[in-house]
């Protein structure tokens, strides 16, 4: 997100952001502020985690159907490894039997 300094005397736009360090809640500055000014209209008050939470749920939401595909890319690749085995497997079974039947080890090193 690109972001640029604008100083509010040259903004358009009407409203002022106000960010407060505090560990205060949020009622308790809307009616320190309400103090100060009866007139003063405030929207959108909350705290910098909820506001980070908001800009960040679309990129974590990305990130769960990501993983999610991937996670059915993986069980669909095991499911035809599997089945490839089991066809394969399944295309010799007398060949597996006579071969049990001479003596042949149940467990063949490969190379």
């Amino acid at each position: 997100m690109a972001q640029i300094y604008e100083a509010q005397s040259q903004s358009l736009d009407e409203t002022e952001n106000l960010v407060v360090r505090t560990d205060a809640s949020a009622g308790v500055l809307r009616d320190a502020i309400r103090s100060m000014d009866n007139t003063a209209v405030l929207t959108d008050v909350n705290t910098l985690e909820a506001q980070l939470r908001e800009q960040n749920a679309p990129r974590r939401f990305q990130t769960l159907l990501l993983s999610l595909f991937a996670a059915l890319a993986l069980t669909l690749a095991g499911a035809g490894i599997f089945a490839t085995m089991h066809y394969s497997v399944a295309q010799r079974p007398k060949e597996i039997g006579v071969r049990m039947a001479i003596g042949a080890p149940r467990q063949t090193s490969c190379g």
